[in-house]
């Protein structure tokens, strides 16, 4: 299945050209692995009791999907600046980049295992990675059959943005309001995201699909230019090297 195939390229291929093009170290690559299973740990450990607790204050399903995006982040981005922190010396450009595409490639490995579970009842997994209902009987539409496909590229773009403005933002003042832009489009792609799951949305509807990953896209997109951004600004003011 091509799909697969696609899969493998994005968990596998993409670490293996980071290293071997020698824009990152091994190290790092792994580093970012690490790091995203440490944030979904600690996010899946205490989001049950803290998620009470704002249930309790609001109990209204629009505050629950914006806690969850908003804790989603702070966990994951978290746990990245805490290694950024502790770990001498401070990576360099390329060494983040291994970083965030570390924490892709896991993920990628791990909604592609999802995946594998779900053939076995109906073959499909949400934007949140929980399996739901097959698609109807019907031609097949193409932009669904790669949406799974195109959500985990666009997830490993933005799990590479999104570091690298936390990475940015921990060296120069200038570039702290990006530490809160990266938290506000992680938030609102796992808190749409989390909505829809609970919501019971169909995303086998290709209409909805479409619409949801535009929307991931577009925010995407933003968190993209915004890392570029800094981190062209560090280059020029106080250098940096992709290795």
């Amino acid at each position: 299945m091509p799909q697969f195939a696609a899969f493998l390229l994005l968990g596998l291929g993409l670490p293996l050209i980071v290293a071997l093009a020698g824009v990152s170290s091994w190290t790092w690559i792994v580093l970012g692995a690490g790091a995203w299973g440490g944030g979904v740990l600690l996010k899946t450990l205490l989001g049950g009791p803290v998620g009470a607790a704002c249930q309790a204050l609001r109990p209204r399903q629009s505050f629950r999907s914006v806690w969850w995006g908003v804790w989603s982040a702070v966990c994951e981005l978290g746990v990245a600046a805490l290694v950024f922190a502790v770990v001498t010396p401070f990576p360099t450009l390329g060494e983040a980049i291994g970083f965030g595409v570390g924490a892709g490639s896991l993920e990628a490995f791990y909604v592609l295992y999802l995946a594998i579970r779900a053939t076995g009842a109906d073959g499909l997994v949400d934007a949140s990675g929980r399996a739901v209902a097959a698609a109807p009987a019907g031609p097949v539409d193409r932009f669904q059959e790669w949406s799974g496909v195109l959500e985990r590229f666009l997830a490993s773009v933005g799990h590479l943005a999104s570091r690298g403005l936390v990475w940015a933002g921990m060296q120069a003042a200038v570039l702290v309001p990006g530490l809160a832009f990266a938290v506000a489009t992680f938030a609102a792609i796992d808190g749409v995201a989390f909505h829809g799951s609970v919501a019971k949305w169909d995303w086998a509807d290709p209409g909805l699909s479409r619409r949801f990953y535009r929307f991931v896209a577009v925010v995407t997109g933003l968190e993209l230019i915004a890392f570029l951004a800094a981190a062209g600004y560090l280059c020029r003011s106080v250098g940096c090297s992709v290795q």
